[in-house]
């Protein structure tokens, strides 16, 4: 049975509400009932679970499956409202341990035992601020059969909590990197992955007149200047998305799925 805490100064709820301000080493919040259906899904190691008495009756099963691999609380409301950082609480809440997987893990070069070896088709976001659309990004990379997500420079935390929720579970099937884009460009170029550069320059090449047969890491960057002119130069090609209209730019996530999925359909054999 879940151990009833009664106060809002409890150390859990205090350690939830800590990690509500910035991430601590590979401690993450988590915040949401299929949150943690994908993390028990995925084996991912849970350290706290905060349980308001409301979800507990409605969700039994999820409970039950919590307990046996982590500390459950039951709380009121308002307890859990003090441990969530959700503006409307779901009615749980809970801390997780979640690694960043290296550069090379985004990028792979051999498959893992007993699958099958994709090309690396991962996307490296620099300096993308929104956590809900670096979260989305993740959510585009998992649709499209992708194989990473580098943060790169000052893009949001991909571990915070905002940016779990928006990848609605993605966070923990895709492999999450964060790196320098030195460290990033020196680990791809010698392993013959290619770095692309998406950008709304009009002298870039059509992203539909692109091979993406080969493996490559896709750069996004900011929400409002895009990627600057130096890091589109050091990247082995510059790509944009045809648009029509008026429009004149989209998001990260929306031009990362665009793109990706020129890049699926491309590797994909057309259906008989």
């Amino acid at each position: 049975m879940p151990v009833a805490i009664a106060s809002r100064q409890n150390a859990a709820v205090r350690n939830c509400r800590a990690l509500a301000r910035g991430r601590d080493g590979d401690r993450v919040l988590l915040d949401g009932v299929h949150l943690f259906e994908d993390a028990l899904a995925a084996g991912v190691a849970l350290e706290t679970v905060i349980v308001s008495r409301r979800l507990a009756d409605t969700h039994k099963a999820l409970v039950a499956a919590l307990e046996r691999v982590a500390p459950v609380y039951l709380a009121a409301d308002d307890i859990v409202q003090a441990a969530s950082p959700v503006r409307s609480p779901s009615g749980i809440v809970g801390i997780a341990s979640l690694p960043a997987a290296s550069v090379a893990d985004t990028i792979p070069q051999h498959a893992p035992e007993g699958q099958p070896y994709i090309p690396a088709m991962a996307v490296a976001l620099v300096d993308v601020q929104d956590p809900g659309n670096a979260g989305a990004v993740v959510r585009a990379v998992e649709a499209a059969g992708g194989t990473g997500v580098i943060a790169c420079g000052a893009t949001a935390d991909l571990r915070g909590w905002k940016a779990l929720r928006a990848s609605m579970g993605s966070a923990f099937r895709v492999p999450l990197a964060e790196a320098s884009l030195d460290d990033l460009l020196a680990e791809a170029r010698p392993t013959g992955v290619r770095v692309i550069a998406s950008t709304l320059d009009a002298a870039a090449a059509d992203m539909r007149d692109i091979t993406w047969n080969e493996p490559f890491v896709l750069l996004v960057g900011n929400e409002g200047r895009g990627l600057d002119a130096d890091t589109v130069r050091r990247a082995e090609l510059a790509v944009r998305i045809p648009m029509f209209g008026k429009l004149q730019s989209m998001n990260a996530a929306l031009s990362a799925a665009v793109i990706l999925y020129e890049a699926e359909r491309q590797r994909t054999p057309p259906h008989a």
